[in-house]
């Protein structure tokens, strides 16, 4: 899935349109400014690759969560850990692995994790639809989820 799918999708939605801020790779984060409230979604590649893995940060005033179905903190990618500290010093991720470390699913994950957040939904409840130990089960049910935001 590339950030142009990912855009049109979070765009078209009633909900996330209002908070979606925009598709970034990681090197651009640090032209944002100001950094104001809303779902940030970031490629972990330089603006000069290819593309790597998707990731989202939500901002709601002064809470941070740093979304990644990898289960990684900002630790691993430093250009979105300095996004983010330039906003907050601490924030919340999760560290459970959603996808399948060698399958490709990471921008539906993002999708649902932005099409819940603007609904309302804690992380928590997010990833508590996803097994702890099925990232193969898990790959399914996130693409089945959000199937009706996806274009034939």
């Amino acid at each position: 899935m590339n950030g142009s799918e990912i855009s049109d999708i979070l765009t078209r939605d009633i909900r996330t349109k209002y908070l979606f801020r925009g598709v970034f790779p990681a090197d651009t984060l640090r032209h944002i400014y100001p950094i104001t409230n809303g779902l940030y979604v970031i490629n972990s590649d330089v603006s000069t690759s290819r593309g790597e893995h998707w990731l989202c940060i939500h901002i709601r005033g002064l809470k941070l969560e740093f979304f990644d179905s990898m289960g990684l903190s900002s630790d691993f990618y430093p250009l979105i850990k300095e996004f983010i500290l330039r906003k907050n010093k601490t924030y919340r991720y999760n560290t459970r692995l959603l996808q399948d470390p060698l399958g490709n699913y990471c921008g539906l994950y993002v999708i649902l994790y932005a099409l819940k957040k603007a609904r309302g939904e804690g992380m928590m409840k997010i990833i508590s639809r996803f097994s702890p130990y099925n990232q193969k089960m898990n790959d399914i049910r996130v693409k089945s989820a959000i199937r009706g935001h996806l274009k034939q």
